[in-house]
């Protein structure tokens, strides 16, 4: 089979399942294009190594990977964060959709909606069925977000995520909440598929205790709580320093916070 895999995010950003996938089916003897940007999350900045160009393309490990231009941005700003969604989408439809190579399947990692539209569109035009990997729920996420506020706005967002969801052939979700609030919004649960992210192969991987990394980073003879991921809104992390306060007679016990993100700042301060 021929799969066209259409993804904002791909390493060296980190974001692994794709590429787990990707190669996972070019294993398996599957033609695998990666249609995605230039990497800039989660700084919102362009890599070291690479610029936004017109179009650059490289064989990574029997994968063929295809970057489009976008306009980074990973700031609080509801602006900036539209047109960087945009931007790529707009990317997709027109320079993505002439870079694809001939596929039996589109694959899309919809992370944002507006990529769930560029993908419509690629359907539309190259004549072939489109599987959505819903990762994120909109508007939904941007309203917990408090990114977007405005009801006219999110009303006009879920009709936009109900187009997409409608032409989709299926509907891949990574968790029962999800697949609730989509079947709530009509969608037949014969199009649904329940699949739990998997951990990146070999990043999680048992090794040895190691005590003198322990001590130099704190965590030796400590009871650790440790979060690593982003660290926005959405997460709410100042949950967890108010919880640690709570503990304080327990001195054993300490919360580490591993990653990057908006609230990054914030967190430390109030810390």
């Amino acid at each position: 089979m021929r799969v066209l895999l259409l993804t904002q995010y791909y390493p060296p950003e980190p974001v692994f399942q794709c590429a787990d996938l990707a190669r996972g089916l070019r294993a398996r003897g599957h033609e695998v294009q990666v249609i995605t940007g230039f990497p800039c999350y989660p700084t919102g900045r362009t890599y070291d190594g690479f610029r936004q160009r017109y179009c650059d393309e490289q064989w990574l490990d029997g994968v063929l990977v295809t970057r489009i231009p976008q306009i980074p941005d990973h700031s609080r700003s509801v602006i900036r964060r539209v047109i960087y969604y945009l931007s790529f989408a707009l990317s997709a439809a027109t320079i993505g959709l002439w870079r694809a190579r001939p596929a039996d399947v589109l694959l899309v990692y919809q992370s944002a909606f507006p990529i769930g539209l560029a993908a419509w569109v690629i359907s539309r035009i190259r004549r072939m069925p489109y599987v959505l990997d819903v990762v994120d729920l909109w508007p939904e996420s941007v309203a917990a977000s408090g990114m977007i506020r405005n009801r006219l706005l999110l009303s006009m967002i879920r009709k936009a995520m109900q187009f997409i969801y409608r032409r989709a052939e299926r509907i891949n979700i990574i968790t029962q909440g999800y697949w609730n609030t989509l079947e709530s919004l009509g969608v037949p649960a014969e199009k649904l598929s329940l699949i739990y992210y998997w951990p990146p192969m070999g990043q999680f991987d048992p090794v040895p205790y190691d005590v003198h990394l322990a001590r130099e980073t704190g965590l030796h003879e400590r009871f650790n709580v440790m979060y690593s991921g982003a660290m926005g809104p959405v997460q709410d992390l100042a949950s967890v320093i108010e919880a640690a306060v709570l503990l304080r007679d327990l001195p054993e016990i300490q919360f580490v916070f591993v990653g990057d993100g908006l609230e990054h700042g914030a967190l430390i301060t109030l810390a």
